[in-house]
């Protein structure tokens, strides 16, 4: 909370990203760093699949409109590296999109932070033991939202 208010006093821009293996916890921590936050001023952005429109656009166009403004932090629940891990693996980007991404996407971040934006990254590692666990969990309890 000292945070968000430093944040919005100084109108300062703040981007966090939350990558992991699928039941490594990013749900439950996000969860647990917007919790006391003002929703006006922190915002959780988990995008879905890319519409038709989104798949003919340059791939970073659908982050951009999520951006944070002046005195406002972003969380993303994923984000544009889910195309180098992901979207390669399920074959819904080719190989040599995959490699246009890689060579972009340090210059991309350079331009977020060039802008003024602190970007923050985390990936959430789990064994791939604890990760078999956690998922059977789920389809025990369908209840559970798990992350």
């Amino acid at each position: 909370m000292k945070l968000q208010r430093c944040v919005i006093e100084r109108g300062q821009r703040i981007l966090v990203i939350v990558e992991g293996r699928d039941a490594a916890g990013k749900d439950d921590t996000i969860k647990s760093i917007v919790e006391h936050l003002s929703p006006r001023d922190t915002h959780v952005v988990a995008l879905g699949p890319a519409s038709n429109r989104e798949q003919c656009s340059w791939y970073f166009e659908r982050h951009v409109s999520h951006l944070p403004a002046a005195g406002e932090i972003v969380l993303f629940n994923r984000s544009w590296y889910y195309r180098a891990g992901v979207e390669r693996v399920m074959g819904f980007c080719t190989k040599e999109e995959t490699e246009e991404f890689l060579e972009t996407v340090p210059a991309f971040e350079a331009m977020i932070e060039r802008s003024g934006i602190t970007l923050l990254k985390y990936y959430l590692d789990i064994s791939k033991q604890e990760q078999k666990r956690r998922l059977a969990d789920r389809q025990r309890d369908l209840l559970s939202n798990g992350s």
